[in-house]
């Protein structure tokens, strides 16, 4: 028989490409996580300069410049 026999992965081989694949795995997920904890607080940000800065806005001729 002239077929080729493959040559099967040691131990070790299987072992260090399950860590390659876990590290990836959580590399990928942190990842995710890191983008949507900017999102959230993006988003509360946006929400608190709407909400809150208005009502601290001074208005009125206080502001106005004295000297012409």
């Amino acid at each position: 028989m002239s077929e080729k026999r493959r040559d099967l992965p040691t131990t070790a081989q299987l072992e260090a490409e399950m860590k390659r694949l876990r590290y990836k795995e959580r590399f990928a997920k942190s990842v995710r996580s890191t983008i949507a904890s900017l999102i959230v607080v993006t988003a509360v940000a946006i929400i608190i300069s709407t909400m809150l800065l208005p009502v601290l806005r001074v208005t009125g001729t206080s502001m106005t410049p004295t000297s012409e």
